[in-house]
């Protein structure tokens, strides 16, 4: 038997010895990383735990991966809930008054179809929520999730009960607003490089931003139309899978979309949000928040129609020229009323100009056929020449301001009311502005149409007493 020399013995045990202290060492860095960690939101509203590293994805993951998967750790998931609530906040022009904690809790993923669930409990001092998330996912699921679990945050601070029934399209339309206008600042993803030994992640950005309906505009071809108001209202199991669900998620950004185009319509759907703890369904805080566009669930229905038929022309060459325009305009200017004669027996129907209907029809009359009048007209922008679109929008806003200080009229109480004085000040005032914009639309038609014999002259429209 041979014997090695000691110095060959002495290498040995220094080699063993090393090996074990790099073996030890990795052991407690892997230990390291899958211990887990929690971070917290500078608001403090969040509290997100999960691993400080994912785990790799495995072959059979990464093969059915969708390509824009991102991986979530807590750090990075924190700032991305703050960003989604700031852009929340700011599309409907509110401040931030949390009251109910989100806990988030990241785990492995371990199937592609893994999915978000939203846990709401109610405790003797308030509400928390539990937002369970795959550490792998589409930013289109993680921000619809957030923007879920705030909603149902912001609706249960005024309700005592049970949890609050949330419109899916509520908040699939929000979710995709947000998307659509801020997709790179909202998601914060782990960076991909090391440059002089800090982590790096490069993101390139155009100056000009993508318009916010292009995607839904985009997929609106072809024949296809938004959903309908029941669809929306009532949608189907299948309205969430596959392309029926890219037909849902868009026909609800649309229907959000216009509603904040309404008058006040951000602080108005900001609104809704809170009454959602206080009504009886999602319908009733809708008709409460926007009173001055929808008395009933089918001034929405019809008032959506018009918009939803109209949409897929947007983007597309104008089909209308400027006379055609101005035709179609001149068309839905005057009001359609029913005579009365006698007591008992209504006469035959006739079409009077607006002014003449205004200067006519007492305050309940003008209220209830000007909702109507003003949808007609909200439909014609859509096809009309851009010469002529900007006289639309003008007749629009010229009714629905004198709308709306008929409906705070009407609501008021009686001794804040306007007396007759003042409101034939705001019909004076309402009248002249349409008589102007007649005017111009006069002033428009010279060169495309001759007049007729008996027309008014230039600028000055026919004044009905």
């Amino acid at each position: 038997m041979k014997l090695l020399p000691r110095a060959t013995l002495q290498r040995s045990a220094i080699c063993a010895g090393l090996a074990l202290l790099l073996l030890a060492h990795s052991a407690w860095a892997q230990s390291r990383l899958v211990q887990p960690v929690t971070a917290r939101s500078h608001s403090g509203q969040f509290l997100i735990q999960g691993l400080a590293q994912p785990y790799p994805l495995s072959d059979n993951l990464r093969r059915s991966a969708a390509t824009n998967w991102i991986r979530l750790t807590p750090p990075l998931a924190a700032v991305s809930c703050e960003r989604i609530k700031e852009a929340l906040l700011e599309r409907l022009d509110c401040r931030d008054r949390w009251q109910g904690r989100i806990f988030v809790s990241l785990r492995p993923i371990r199937r592609p179809e893994d999915g978000c669930q939203v846990t709401q409990t109610r405790f003797t001092d308030g509400w928390t929520y539990r937002l369970d998330l795959p550490d792998a996912v589409e930013p289109t699921k993680f921000v619809r999730a957030v923007v879920s679990v705030l909603i149902a945050e912001r609706a249960h601070r005024f309700r005592a009960g049970e949890a609050t029934d949330v419109p899916a399209w509520l908040v699939d339309g929000l979710a995709q607003e947000l998307l659509s206008d801020r997709a790179l600042d909202l998601v914060v993803r782990p960076p991909d490089t090391l440059v002089n030994s800090l982590n790096v992640r490069q993101t390139s950005r155009q100056d000009r931003r993508t318009p916010t309906l292009s995607a839904a505009q985009t997929f609106f071809t072809d024949g296809r139309t938004p959903l309908t108001f029941d669809e929306l209202c009532r949608p189907a199991p299948e309205a969430f899978v596959d392309e029926t669900a890219s037909a849902f998620r868009y026909s609800s950004q649309l229907f959000v979309h216009e509603l904040l185009l309404l008058r006040n319509g951000r602080a108005s759907l900001g609104a809704m949000l809170d009454r959602l703890g206080q009504c009886r369904n999602w319908q009733a805080a809708l008709l409460q928040t926007f009173p001055s566009h929808f008395a009933r669930l089918l001034d929405v229905d019809k008032w959506w129609e018009l918009h939803r038929l109209g949409f897929p022309e947007r983007g597309v060459s104008v089909t209308w020229g400027v006379a055609a325009s101005l035709n179609k305009l001149e068309e839905a200017l005057p009001v359609a009323v029913q005579r009365q004669v006698g007591t008992n027996n209504p006469g035959p129907r006739a079409t009077i100009p607006l002014q003449a209907f205004l200067q006519q029809a007492d305050e309940a009359r003008q209220l209830e056929l000007l909702p109507g009048k003003i949808q007609q007209l909200q439909s014609l922008p859509l096809r009309a020449a851009p010469e002529v679109a900007p006289l639309v929008g003008n007749y629009i806003r010229t009714l629905e301001d004198y709308r709306h200080q008929l409906f705070r009229n009407s609501h008021a109480p009686p001794p804040q009311r306007m007396n007759r004085f003042m409101f034939n000040r705001v019909l004076r005032n309402a009248i002249r502005q349409l008589d102007a914009l007649d005017a111009a639309r006069f002033q428009l038609a010279q060169p495309h149409v001759s007049p007729p014999p008996g027309a008014p002259a230039l600028g000055q429209p026919a004044r009905t007493r």
